[in-house]
């Protein structure tokens, strides 16, 4: 998805993107916990699509491919590489990508964690030692200060039919706590906080993040209709389709 990359500080670029049914994740279609039957037909549908698209499975674990995994790791063990044959360019690219995250994951792991995070591993691995565990969804920093990017306004759209409305939400909110990252860079490390936990705070601590978080939510509009929720001309998706349209006019005009 261009744009979480092409939206480089002084320069041409995504400036707002509207985006309907957007497939961020191959990686995750078929993690539906609670499958119906119209989900069902839909994810039979995506994984014969990506069956098509990707040549090999590798493939869809790349961050241009699959974008949720520029803002956190994919959450499972990535298909190893057939020592039978050379990579080719996008397989490379992908495993130069997860070669550097590994690195920076170690380089993390030498830094003290919260005590709740230490607490809640530990209890993780008394309850069953001998259990092995599938690699978790790791938080990434996206975009770090070095890259020089400013991630552009979002409009998101989708219906309410797993796994497409899953993954517009998710999108939604990896898309906000990146927002409130980037707003407290003066403050590195601290703990990007729920709507909910902002009512713990000092009154002034309150309004800091209030108006943060509002400005999170603007940053990144979600609307989630009945259905499918594809954009059309005619009924509930001319419906959407002017929502977005105006949702851009707006902030371009």
């Amino acid at each position: 998805m261009l744009a979480v990359t092409e939206c480089r500080i002084g320069e041409a670029g995504v400036v707002a993107a509207a985006l309907d049914n957007p497939i961020v994740d191959w990686v995750g279609i078929d993690d539906g916990k609670e499958p119906h039957l119209a989900s069902e037909e839909m994810e039979d549908l995506l994984l014969a699509t990506r069956n098509k698209l990707f040549k090999r499975p590798g493939h869809y674990f790349d961050s241009f491919a699959s974008p949720v995994l520029f803002f956190r790791s994919p959450g499972k063990e990535t298909p190893k590489f057939s020592a039978s044959g050379p990579l080719d360019d996008l397989e490379h690219l992908a495993y130069l990508e997860r070669e550097d995250f590994f690195r920076q994951q170690l380089a993390l792991s030498a830094i003290p964690n919260r005590f709740s995070d230490a607490e809640t591993q530990g209890e993780e691995e008394d309850s069953d030692p001998g259990k092995t565990r599938s690699p978790r969804k790791t938080s990434k920093r996206y975009p770090s200060p070095s890259l020089g990017l400013k991630l552009p306004p979002f409009h998101i759209s989708s219906g309410s039919l797993p796994p497409l409305s899953e993954q517009a939400d998710e999108l939604a909110q990896l898309l906000r706590k990146s927002f409130l990252r980037t707003a407290q860079t003066s403050d590195f490390g601290r703990k990007v906080l729920l709507p909910e936990e902002i009512a713990k705070l000092s009154d002034e601590e309150k309004l800091e993040r209030q108006a943060l978080v509002a400005e999170a939510y603007e940053m990144v509009e979600l609307v989630q209709g009945g259905g499918e929720g594809l954009w059309g001309c005619d009924g509930n998706g001319e419906d959407g389709l002017r929502g977005a349209v105006a949702w851009l006019r707006e902030r371009l005009g």
